[in-house]
C-alpha cells in the first residue's frame, strides 16, 4: 500500500509569475513549493517497507494545473479556470516494478526496493521506462539528448548520447541490448544491460528503430524504411532488406509497425500511407524472404484474405484482432 503527501509548512510556496487565461492556457514558473512524502506499507500489517521525500523543483505553470488532481491528493476533478494554479497536485502511476510521481514541481520514479531515479529531469519534461533487463532508462533533454540507464537497485551505470532503446521483439537470448540512436554525431552504439559499451558504427540514415534481436542478429530499420541486420557482437552490417526493391509491386510497403519472432525468423508487419498493408518473414540470420503477403495477394500469385495491423501473439500463433472478432493466421 502507497501513501503520499505533500511536507513543508505553506508559507513555502511561490507561485512566481504562474498564470493561466481565460481559455485555460497557463503559462510562467511555479518557483517553490512543498516536497512529497511517500511511504509504502505492507498491507497486511502497516509496517513501512521503503520511504522516500521528493523535493519540489520549479515547473512550469503548465504542470501545476488542477486537471492533474485524483482522488489521491484531494484535489478536485473539476476545472476552475480562475483557479487552475495548484501548487499542490500530484498524481502517480503504480505498476509493480516502478512508481512513477509527477505534478506540480515532482517528477521522479521509485524502484520497488525504495530507491529514487529520474530526479534529473525537469517537472513535466521526460520519464523513467523499465528495461526488460530489470533496469531503467530515463531520458534527458539538454543541450542534447542523452539517456541515463540505471541498474536494477537504481545505480546509475552509464550515461549515453541519444535514445537508448530495447529491441520490439527479442528470443531471449544474451543479457539483453540497448541501441542507443539519435546521438548528434549520427553513430549507433550498442550497450550491454550493464552499460558496457559493446560497438559502435556510423548510423546509415536518420530515425533508426531497433526492431529486433534474434539468433544474433540486430535488425535495425532506417529513416528512409529499409531494414538492416547487424551482427550483435560487433556491429557489422550482415543483410540489407529494402521494402521497395522486395515487395515489386507493393514496394510502398516500408514503414514497419509491429515485430514478431519465433526465435528463428523476423515476421514485420507493413504499412504505407495510403493504408496499404503488408507481412514480410525474413531469416533473421541471412535476411532472406520466407515468404510475404500483400493486400489480398500472396507472392506466388495466390489469393488471400486482407488482414488489420491490430496483431497479436499468443502461444506462437498471430491473432488478428478487429471490432468484429478475432481470426488466426498463419
Amino acid at each position: 500500500m502507497l501513501r503520499a503527501r505533500r511536507t513543508g509548512p505553506a508559507s513555502v510556496v511561490d507561485r512566481g509569475d504562474a498564470r493561466c487565461t481565460d481559455t485555460g492556457e497557463c503559462e510562467g514558473t511555479v518557483d517553490a513549493g512543498q516536497d512529497l512524502a511517500v511511504r509504502a506499507e505492507d498491507a497486511v500489517t502497516g509496517a513501512e517497507r521503503w520511504s522516500v521525500e521528493v523535493p519540489f523543483r520549479p515547473t512550469r505553470a503548465d504542470q501545476c494545473n488542477n486537471w492533474l488532481g485524483t482522488s489521491w491528493d484531494g484535489s478536485p476533478n473539476a476545472v476552475d479556470l480562475g483557479q487552475m494554479i495548484d501548487p499542490g497536485v500530484f498524481g502517480a502511476r503504480i505498476d509493480p516494478d516502478l512508481v512513477q510521481l509527477y505534478g506540480c514541481g515532482i517528477e521522479a520514479a521509485v524502484t520497488p526496493g525504495g530507491e529514487q531515479v529520474g530526479t534529473g529531469v525537469q517537472p513535466g519534461r521526460g520519464g523513467v521506462d523499465v528495461l526488460s533487463t530489470g533496469g531503467f532508462t530515463e531520458v534527458m533533454f539538454d543541450d542534447q539528448v542523452r539517456t541515463v540507464v540505471y541498474d536494477a537497485d537504481g545505480r546509475v551505470v552509464a550515461d549515453v548520447p541519444g535514445y537508448a532503446v530495447e529491441p520490439a521483439v527479442s528470443d531471449g537470448s544474451g543479457s539483453g541490448t540497448l541501441l542507443a540512436v539519435g546521438s548528434p554525431d549520427a553513430v549507433l552504439r550498442a550497450y550491454d544491460a550493464d552499460g558496457t559499451l559493446r560497438w559502435r558504427t556510423a548510423a546509415r540514415a536518420g530515425g533508426q528503430r531497433f526492431l529486433a534481436e534474434v539468433a544474433g542478429t540486430m535488425l535495425v530499420m532506417t529513416g528512409v524504411g529499409d531494414v538492416r541486420g547487424l551482427d550483435a557482437a560487433t556491429g557489422a552490417t550482415l543483410w540489407r532488406w529494402d521494402g521497395t526493391e522486395a515487395t515489386g509491386d507493393h514496394g510502398e510497403d516500408h514503414y514497419v509497425s509491429q515485430t514478431f519472432t519465433d526465435g528463428e525468423s523476423v515476421l514485420l508487419v507493413t504499412e504505407n500511407g495510403s493504408g496499404g498493408t503488408g507481412l514480410v518473414a525474413l531469416d533473421a540470420a541471412s535476411g532472406e524472404v520466407a515468404w510475404e503477403q500483400h493486400g489480398d495477394t500472396t507472392q506466388g500469385g495466390g489469393l488471400a484474405q486482407g488482414f488489420d495491423t491490430s496483431l497479436v501473439a499468443v502461444d506462437g500463433r498471430l491473432l488478428e484482432v478487429t471490432p468484429s472478432g478475432v481470426r488466426g493466421l498463419g
